[in-house]
């Protein structure tokens, strides 16, 4: 009896075991670069035939300044699905899913329920130009999320890739791929009517300022390295910062030049202005996930097979003592 007992038992724990393991198809886990290469030659297309200078007109004034930061290993030709990677998944669902905080404009905004923005049009250049590239209909979704776990999220496969303005940096691509750049930006001061006059960024390393930023960008980065003496307040999204500059809750904000002057420019009423830019240029690049899949066994691949030899040791052992 106690040896049926603890067979029941056991094979009870063996099926919860398998069934704890993720079963998560492994398409975010491999073609990872395929993707990479793929939006890469894409980019290329759109701004080598002149649809890029359009999509840009529609957004911005001003000529087009687009920094070409590819090199011998961006990819010039479109690369072969493998079966089962993230690539041939979007090519077989017929949709490229984008991850984005929908709170940044003019790259990416809710009009409704809709999401539009400069990064919303190159997200359907690109589907457009891997449809005809693969034979298919392929659509761009903007899929709202939040900023602080965006990177997170895109490894956890909950998006194939992050289109969101997003500055290329040495640390961020310790965690991501990035292609080539899409936007050359740079980081600007919004000021609103009742900020003192300053001259530069310099001036606003001073106590007696607050300065208001998006936590987790390159402007609160600069801020937290370079503005030690003020007092750097973190905000989720950049319009709340800006609203709190509007309501005299800080003295400035930082934040890419043209997302702060589109909000100076769409709310007159508000009294913002731009007062000032700083920095190196920035380039802007759409972000995937490196291939993380391995050819030998991974611990979760195994873990069913040691706890079945595991089972069956203490089968013999109480099969023994009875």
């Amino acid at each position: 009896m106690k040896y049926k007992l603890t067979l029941k038992v056991i094979l009870l724990f063996s099926l919860l075991a398998v069934a704890t393991i993720p079963t998560t198809s492994a398409d975010y886990k491999t073609g990872n670069t395929e993707l990479l290469d793929a939006i890469n030659v894409a980019i290329k297309e759109i701004v080598d035939s002149g649809e890029y200078d359009t999509i840009y007109s529609n957004w911005f004034s001003g000529d087009v300044v687009l920094t070409d930061d590819s090199d011998a290993s961006t990819a010039t030709t479109y690369p072969t699905a493998t079966t089962g990677g993230t690539l041939a998944s979007i090519i077989s669902n017929g949709k490229i899913v984008f991850g984005s905080d929908t709170s940044y404009a003019p790259f990416e905004y809710m009009d409704g329920s809709n999401v539009v923005g400069f990064d919303a049009d190159i997200a359907d250049a690109i589907a457009a130009k891997l449809s005809a590239q693969y034979g298919t209909t392929i659509t761009a979704e903007m899929k709202t999320n939040a900023w602080a776990s965006i990177i997170p999220d895109l490894q956890a496969g909950t998006f194939d890739a992050i289109l969101s303005a997003m500055t290329k940096t040495a640390e961020r691509a310790q965690e991501v791929q990035f292609t080539r750049a899409y936007y050359t930006s740079k980081q600007g001061i919004l000021a609103s009517a009742t900020s003192d006059n300053i001259t530069g960024v310099e001036d606003l390393d001073n106590a007696a300022y607050t300065i208001g930023v998006q936590t987790g960008t390159t402007s609160d980065l600069f801020a937290a390295s370079n503005l030690t003496k003020a007092n750097i307040k973190g905000y989720a999204t950049i319009d709340v910062a800006i609203a709190a500059l509007a309501a005299g809750d800080v003295d400035y904000v930082l934040g890419d030049l043209p997302t702060i002057a589109f909000y100076s420019v769409e709310n007159p009423e508000k009294g913002l202005s731009v007062v000032g830019s700083f920095g190196a240029d920035e380039l802007f690049g759409i972000a995937v996930r490196y291939d993380t899949a391995t050819t030998g066994n991974s611990p979760l691949t195994v873990l069913p097979i040691i706890f079945t030899l595991a089972s069956f040791a203490t089968i013999v052992y109480f099969k023994r003592r009875n």
